[in-house]
This record gives structure tokens, sequence and C-alpha cells, in this order.
């Protein structure tokens, strides 16, 4: 999935609110009901503010401030139809991943997730495999 570029503020195309709720549950590690929240990030990462969509189609909104390795953004989580037809025009196209490396050193197993869903993270950032913690990094990557 992809995500569209307008005025210093980026819109990621969902199908529905589940689907947002889903994407936000991924990057937090933690349920979301869809009212306003703050989420401090395991580790020190940063923190992540939590919005309700205010309008038809604009399904909630995350606010990243001081997260390690990314720059301070707001994503709003809306419906393509709302995209398209508030005429955001497509200036640059970004693929976000979360990426979870285990800290183990005999284990260093590597977890993905894209934006769409593609991909496992486990629940809680911890290994699957060992059990320890998972470094947890976001990559943002061309079309």
């Amino acid at each position: 999935m992809c995500v569209d570029k307008k005025n210093g503020e980026f819109y990621l195309p969902v199908s529905s609110k589940d689907e947002a709720y889903r994407f936000c549950e991924s990057l937090t590690g933690e349920k979301w009901d869809g009212k306003n929240r703050t989420v401090t990030l395991a580790d020190a990462y940063g923190t992540v503010m939590l919005k309700a969509g205010s309008v038809e189609g604009l399904y909630g909104t995350v606010i990243f401030r001081d997260v390690r390795h990314l720059d301070d953004m707001t994503l709003h989580l809306a419906d393509p139809e709302y995209i398209k037809n508030d005429n955001y025009g497509i200036d640059q196209f970004v693929n976000i991943s979360v990426i979870g490396t285990c800290t183990n050193p005999k284990c260093k197993y590597v977890y993905t997730k894209n934006a769409a869903g593609v991909g496992y993270m486990p629940s809680g950032y911890k290994c699957d495999k060992c059990g320890s913690k998972l470094n947890v990094t976001t990559s943002w990557g061309g079309r």
C-alpha cells in the first residue's frame, strides 16, 4: 500500500474503519478502540497519537512525535474516495513497513509487516522463536 503526500501531510488509503484500526494496532502493538489516545512506544521509541476520524471517510489520524528513525509527521487513514473527492494529488508514493529484529544475538529473527497488513509482527513486540524483545523500526521506501 502507498501513501499520498499532500501539503506536508500523508494520506494512507484504507478500505474501512476496521482496517484503519488494525493498521494502528500493528504500529503500536496495542488494541485501539477508536478513541483519542497517546501511546508511548516500547523502549523509548517515541510517541504516537491516535485520533478518531472527524468526518465521513476519514477513519483516523496517526501523529508521530519524536519516533526514532522517523521525522515528525501526520498520517490520515482515509477511504480512497475521500482522498479522490478532495482532489489530493499524488506528490510522492512511499511504502511503510514496520521491522522487528530479535535482540537475542543467537536468534536475530526479523519480522516485517507493511501498511497493507502483509507480513507478521508479534503482539507485544516479543520474538515468537525465543521470547526476546524486538528492536522495532519503521522503514519508508520508494514505489
